[in-house]
This record gives structure tokens, C-alpha cells and sequence, in this order.
């Protein structure tokens, strides 16, 4: 049994279709249109809209996008 959680829990769809559309969404740098008309041809009948959402949400729990925000320095670097 593993420890890790599961960061598409509560979602309709299992996490190995989410991970499918999430990982062809970045590295093959396809339109969200592209994987939905994928997914329905392999019988999955999925929104363009939920695919954005489930990009959001992997990229929240994979650290990508933290919460937190950049501070800048008024200081100019020189160099």
C-alpha cells in the first residue's frame, strides 16, 4: 500500500486518465482540443475545460505553482 496521496481524489475520472491528459498536455505541447478529440477516440468523453482544469491541479501538487509570492528588491543589480 503507498503512503502518497492521491491529488486527483474526489475527481470522475480515474488518476491514470487525468495523469494521460495532463503528461500529453506538457510535453507535447497540445492544444487542450487536441487531447480531448485523443481521449474521445479512445472512447473517453472529456472537456476541454476539464482537461485545463486537471493541468491546474497537477501543477499545484507537483509544486510547479506555489501560493507564494516573488519579493523583489528596490536595489538595481549591477554587474
Amino acid at each position: 500500500m503507498s503512503t502518497t496521496s492521491n491529488p486527483y481524489r474526489g475527481f470522475r475520472f480515474p488518476a491514470e486518465i487525468i495523469s494521460e491528459a495532463v503528461w500529453l498536455y506538457h510535453c507535447f505541447s497540445l492544444s487542450l482540443r487536441e487531447i480531448e478529440l485523443m481521449l474521445a477516440a479512445r472512447g473517453i468523453e472529456v472537456s476541454y475545460e476539464t482537461i485545463r482544469e486537471w493541468g491546474s491541479v497537477a501543477a499545484f501538487s507537483t509544486g510547479q505553482i506555489s501560493g507564494k509570492t516573488r519579493r523583489f528588491s528596490a536595489a538595481w543589480v549591477t554587474g
